[in-house]
């Protein structure tokens, strides 16, 4: 039977087991997102988790262009595999079948950035952006009149922001005629 010398001990090993399981690095934002979602566990005690496994050897980061991307070293790897049966086995099938349903929506998180702004300019300006692979593939600034137009933008980038890219660079190359 698995025993737990604390809750810390079980995070910090859901935080391999999941980084493990969804095959990528992650950057801060995904891992945790993916880890607080899966488990049920704090934000702070995910974040406090992460820390100290990367002071211990068992995460690498590298910096990202916004926030540290992490990997699985063979530390913690050859660690988790001794102690991923510590995980309640409950806990073990919860997060696996999180990654399963979830891992497209985790590694799409932070890539699609959507923000609306008050322009110094009169109106507002929705903010868009999309990144692969840490790098940005599409920003543009659209000013429009009214704050519902500029919401309703926003809302509707992360789903519709490859149709945008697709247009924009069908328009781009076109021959004129």
């Amino acid at each position: 039977m698995p025993y737990f010398t604390s809750d810390m001990e079980c995070i910090r090993l859901c935080v391999l087991f999941i980084l493990e399981k969804m095959t990528v690095q992650l950057n801060s934002s995904q891992l945790i997102t993916a880890v607080t979602e899966a488990t049920e566990s704090g934000y702070f005690d995910v974040q406090l988790a992460i820390s100290e496994l990367e002071d211990k050897g068992f995460l690498a980061s590298v910096s990202g262009r916004q926030s540290p991307i992490y990997a699985i070293t063979p530390k913690g790897a050859d660690t988790l595999s001794l102690m991923a049966k510590n995980i309640p086995l409950s806990m073990r099938n919860a997060c696996e079948k999180y990654v399963e349903e979830n891992k497209e929506r985790i590694l799409n998180l932070g890539y699609f950035n959507a923000r609306s702004c008050k322009s110094p300019n009169g109106g507002y300006d929705a903010v868009l952006s999309s990144m692969e692979n840490d790098r940005i593939v599409l920003s543009v600034v659209i000013n429009v009149a009214d704050p519902e137009s500029c919401r309703k933008m926003c809302a509707a980038w992360e789903t519709r922001s490859g149709e945008v890219y697709d247009a924009l660079f069908d328009i781009l190359l076109k021959d004129k005629e």
